[in-house]
């Protein structure tokens, strides 16, 4: 933390790992949850997103695919993009 940063404590390792912090990653909760897993294939096909008519469907496909698939890189987007399908849904 601050301590170790500022030399304080005279640890000069360095900030911790993802896997040290208490909260997972976008990609750890991709991975883990079935739900998500479930939201993120169908993502393309919802209502309240493609209602909005900015979002390629097509792409979102896309990005579910290569999250499927180990590319964690487009996590937080889709994660990004389930929520907003979520306050469209009005749920």
């Amino acid at each position: 933390g601050l301590k170790r940063r500022t030399g304080l404590t005279g640890s000069s390792s360095a900030d911790p790992s993802q896997s040290d912090r208490s909260w997972p990653s976008d990609a750890g909760i991709v991975e883990r949850s079935e739900y998500i897993k479930d939201r993120v294939s169908n993502l393309h096909k919802s209502e309240g997103i493609n209602s909005l008519d900015i979002f390629d469907e097509s792409e979102i496909a896309k990005l579910a695919t290569r999250v499927k698939n180990g590319d964690s890189s487009s996590a937080s987007a889709l994660l990004s993009l389930i929520t907003i399908d979520q306050f469209l849904s009005g749920a």
